[in-house]
C-alpha cells in the first residue's frame, strides 16, 4: 500500500453578503443650501447667497471693491 503524504491546506472563505444587500457605499458630505445674506454699503443693501458666513463676507468684500463702495456690515438674512 502507498500513502500519500500530501498535506491538505483548508481555504477559509469569507462569508459573503446576501445577494439582496448592497454594498456600503462611501460616506457623503452633506451639503447645505445656501443662505441669503444682507450686505450693507455705504449706497445701500445688497442681498447675496452663500454657503456660510464667511463666504458671504469675502463676498460682500469683493462687491465692495468691484463698486468703490464702503462695506459696512454682512449679516444673515433671516438671523434675529
Amino acid at each position: 500500500m502507498s500513502t500519500n503524504n500530501y498535506s491538505r491546506t483548508q481555504r477559509h472563505r469569507h462569508p459573503s453578503p446576501p445577494a439582496n444587500v448592497p454594498p456600503p457605499s462611501p460616506p457623503m458630505i452633506q451639503s447645505q443650501p445656501p443662505r441669503l445674506y444682507d450686505v450693507t454699503l455705504r449706497s445701500g443693501t445688497i442681498s447675496l447667497l452663500a454657503p456660510d458666513s464667511e463666504s458671504a463676507a469675502w463676498m460682500a468684500l469683493e462687491l465692495s471693491f468691484e463698486r468703490d463702495d464702503e462695506l459696512i456690515d454682512v449679516r444673515q438674512a433671516d438671523e434675529w
